[in-house]
């Protein structure tokens, strides 16, 4: 069972460019980064300036949330959200500094994906998604969404596509272009408002991440969610709720002088499932009489229920 779009964007559901034609122009040559328009072969309205591609769906996305995004240390973000747990393993900095060193972009999925499996707990998976879209995640503009990587738990997955959103803990997505940076997370002038950058693929990355983070809370129950922006070797934890988005200061995943991203893993996995966001209200039902079934067209959907 899914939530409609409206429920999660004000504008209702249609192209923001209803009379341009949706075949894609020959494609320029782009930075070895992973382009926000090309890969995705999507019939959505774009625009092309500058040498790149601006999609529509992530500049209205990024509308939708603007001037909801809130900055906070990364510390404080993990004793907020994340209780501590014991036993976390001693961190390798070698090799992450191996994997932002990679070039182009898409040769530090593996390797990154590697380095972070002993920070996850027994059963939780990370998958390289950044080539399979989810055909059930086009909640704006028909839009699918699919991250660089996704984070699975020991969960039974809802269906067989090779990403399923409604079953994804987090998300990494990963840029190597400084000018794809969404935030002016690193200003040092605690004054500076500028928080959010605007225009052009900055506007686009925090687009982006905000129809990750919608999808999620569009297909499952839950009170919020998880996601990772990483920038070359700088990184960034963010924590969505229908209010708005958290998002740390920019650290430096590969430096020895911190270890948060490796401690986010491995607090997540073994936090408990609230935590995780999942809404325990809501309770799966299994048996249900076909009359249900027809009254709420689930055939082939979970049906849960709810006190009231």
């Amino acid at each position: 069972m899914t939530v409609p779009a409206s429920q999660f964007y004000a504008k209702p559901n249609h192209p923001t460019h209803p009379n341009r034609s949706s075949t894609l122009p020959p494609l320029p040559i782009l930075v070895p980064d992973t382009p926000t328009q090309n890969p995705l072969l999507s019939t959505q309205p774009f625009s092309y300036l500058n040498g790149c591609y601006i999609e529509s769906v992530f500049v209205d996305a990024a509308k939708e949330l603007k001037g909801k995004f809130v900055a906070v240390k990364p510390q404080v973000f993990l004793d907020k959200y994340l209780p501590k747990h014991p036993g976390i393993p001693l961190v390798t900095y070698e090799s992450f500094k191996k994997v932002s060193e990679q070039r182009p972009e898409s040769e530090m999925y593996e390797p990154l994906i590697d380095a972070l499996k002993p920070f996850l707990k027994t059963g939780w998976s990370m998958i390289n998604t950044s080539t399979n879209p989810d055909p059930e995640s086009g909640f704006l503009e028909g839009h699918k969404i699919k991250p660089d990587i996704t984070v699975y738990s020991d969960r039974k997955p809802s269906n067989n596509n090779p990403y399923h959103a409604c079953d994804m803990e987090t998300f990494l997505e990963l840029k190597v272009d400084i000018q794809r940076d969404g935030f002016y997370l690193d200003k040092s002038d605690p004054l500076n408002i500028s928080f959010e950058k605007d225009g052009g693929e900055s506007r686009n990355t925090h687009g982006q991440l905000v129809t990750y983070l919608n999808a999620m809370q569009a297909l499952q129950f839950c009170t919020h969610g998880f996601g990772v922006f990483i920038l070359g070797n700088k990184c960034c934890l963010l924590h969505h709720t229908r209010s708005g988005i958290k998002v740390t200061s920019q650290f430096a995943y590969t430096s020895s002088k911190n270890s948060y991203l490796q401690t986010f893993f491995w607090c997540l996995s073994h936090a408990r499932s609230a935590l995780h966001g999942i809404d325990k209200t809501f309770e799966a039902q299994h048996n249900v009489d076909l009359k249900i079934q027809d009254l709420l067209k689930a055939y082939g959907k979970p049906i849960r229920k709810a006190p009231v």
